[in-house]
């Protein structure tokens, strides 16, 4: 999947260098946006893997299909998503309950309820975005905060 993403940025910064009389630093923002996406990427898979091995029950909506580089959408068995944001808003972190499309109605989303989800799992939604400028000592502060959370909701020590 990144290959060919890959190959088509760098096409299209060649493209883009050439549409500007050879200008190189066109191509060269583009390369550099590629790298910017693709560093996302590897934040969020690293985040989602810690996040699944630290919370039981914790499920990453269409994680095998192909999504943008910088966005979760996780679930937590038990417990409500506006519960989560609230908890986590306190912690100094900012997520979204439920799917984008859902945001701010304070229902379940019918594109969840399309893929099959509904109910509590679907109103445990919550939606984990990464900044191109996240570092990676953020993210586990963070992971460190939704794990003890998660574990605190559910009446653990967290």
């Amino acid at each position: 999947e990144y290959q060919r993403l890959r190959e088509m940025v760098e096409a299209a910064a060649d493209d883009v260098a050439k549409a500007h009389g050879g200008n190189k630093a066109a191509g060269t923002r583009v390369r550099k946006s590629m790298q910017e996406i693709k560093e996302m990427a590897r934040l969020r898979d690293r985040m989602e893997e810690e996040l699944l091995a630290g919370v039981p029950g914790l499920v990453i909506f269409s994680r095998e299909a192909a999504r943008i580089p910088n966005t979760s959408l996780v679930g937590v068995e038990g417990i409500h998503g506006e519960t989560l944001v609230m908890n986590l808003d306190l912690a100094g972190f900012a997520i979204s309950s439920g799917a984008a499309c859902a945001s701010g109605k304070g229902e379940g989303s019918h594109v969840l309820a399309a893929m099959g989800v509904t109910g509590a799992l679907a109103l445990s939604a919550v939606r984990i975005s990464i900044g191109w400028n996240t570092r990676m000592l953020e993210l586990e502060r963070f992971i460190q905060q939704f794990i003890h959370i998660v574990a605190r909701l559910r009446g653990g020590t967290g």
